[in-house]
């Protein structure tokens, strides 16, 4: 891939965010853990990026500072279980006694009785036909499964990743089924955007700036039901035109529901007299006021867009990015 610093970035962080610590190497039969969290169209251009169509439009890194940050954090977390005296540091700074943390090995190929393992960062795969199937998970403590989330806060409160979530961690079980043995799943959020004061003031808002959250994962068969299906439509679209392609969802996207803004005294739109989730309710207002003032609806934003490698060669997202329906 090619890449540009239009935005003059300083070298000590341009040479960071133009190289790739991620192992997993694309191609037209393999795929991750994390590809069944993608759209079809997402992981097809992904695959034509990595091959013969790949476009020959640069990429600037400035577009890669959302997704190296979250690997920035990944890449700390796991630095610091796997060298022994600074987790034994942390360790005891958190209270642990000395018989605990002897007793703590990070990523053994043995376990003795009286051993707690830990396990982090081990990429595993196996076939389901012609295609392999590989998964690389976060941490896992007594068989439990733990994945680190580096996202907004909207992530959270919107819960519009939940099952994807369970989609990916149902399939790190699959393929670790020797290490990952708990049927529940635990997300770490860690916020990007979290505000002390929204914590404060909103009950609903996430109340601490990393936040755990449980998620029940599915049963082995339908683990492989659902990765069977989503291979079928990847196979089904491997040579249709780009803008052929199916259009991601809103869903997948990652898109806001729109709202309807009704204002009074159309002259004055510095701010909405009333906002509505739902069109009927806003017309239903504004005829309650005798049908005076006017409805105007503000397209609700796409995200996911920010962190996806295709959108150099995506036709839908050029259209969104037109059209200012791409969150900044």
């Amino acid at each position: 891939m090619s890449l540009t610093n239009n935005s003059n970035i300083p070298l000590s962080v341009s040479v960071f965010l133009a190289t790739n610590s991620y192992d997993f190497k694309p191609n037209p039969r393999s795929l991750s853990a994390t590809d069944f969290n993608r759209s079809i169209r997402q992981v097809i251009l992904r695959n034509r990026m990595n091959g013969p169509d790949s476009p020959t439009e640069p990429v600037d890194i400035a577009s890669l500072v959302k997704s190296k940050m979250g690997t920035a954090i990944h890449d700390s977390i796991e630095k610091t279980w796997l060298d022994p005296q600074m987790r034994e540091a942390g360790l005891r700074n958190l209270g642990y006694t000395e018989s605990v943390i002897k007793r703590i090995v990070v990523n053994p190929t043995e376990v003795t009785s009286e051993q707690i393992p830990v396990y982090m960062e081990i990429r595993k795969s196996i076939k389901l036909g012609d295609w392999t199937v590989s998964g690389k998970f976060d941490f896992v403590a007594e068989g439990a499964l733990t994945d680190f989330k580096s996202t907004s806060t909207f992530t959270y409160t919107k819960k519009v990743n939940d099952d994807k979530f369970c989609k990916q961690g149902s399939i790190y079980k699959v393929i670790h089924k020797d290490i990952i043995t708990n049927p529940h799943l635990t997300i770490v959020y860690w916020f990007t955007d979290w505000k002390e004061a929204s914590a404060k003031g909103d009950p609903t808002y996430p109340q601490s700036p990393v936040l755990p959250y449980k998620i029940k994962l599915m049963d082995e068969d339908t683990t492989i039901q659902f990765m069977q299906s989503f291979i079928n439509q990847l196979e089904k679209h491997e040579h249709t035109p780009e803008p052929e392609l199916p259009q991601c969802t809103k869903e997948e996207l990652w898109q806001d529901d729109p709202v309807y803004k009704y204002y009074r005294d159309p002259m004055k739109k510095a701010r909405a007299t009333k906002n509505f989730d739902s069109l009927i309710e806003a017309r239903k207002y504004f005829g309650s006021n005798g049908g005076v003032g006017e409805i105007v609806t503000v397209p609700g934003k796409a995200m996911a867009c920010n962190y996806c490698s295709a959108a150099p060669m995506c036709s839908q997202y050029k259209q969104l990015k037109a059209q200012g329906l791409i969150k900044e």
